[in-house]
């Protein structure tokens, strides 16, 4: 009597072993893509802004001589406190 040759059947471990080489080659193609850009020349240089340049002397006329933004007042101290701080050193 001869013997008939049965192919294994594909269960859930081929299923899995086919998602893992799918996702080792996708993995492959995007480290080739990010790696090319930094291979090779230079490559893109991004683009330079010239930095405004400082007028001294007199402002121009029409414009305020005082800055638009004026500082803060200092805190007042709490009450209870000395008006003086102490001396460095003690």
């Amino acid at each position: 009597m001869a013997t008939v040759y049965a192919p294994p059947k594909n269960d859930a471990y081929t299923v899995l072993l086919t998602i893992s080489l799918g996702a080792l080659i996708l993995g492959c193609v995007l480290l080739f893509m990010d790696w090319s850009e930094y291979s090779g020349t230079g490559g893109k240089k991004p683009p330079t802004v010239a930095a405004p340049s400082l007028q001294l002397g007199e402002p121009a006329a029409g414009t305020p001589s005082t800055p638009l933004v004026q500082p803060a007042p200092a805190p007042a101290p709490a009450p209870g406190t000395p008006e003086k701080p102490p001396a460095e050193g003690k």
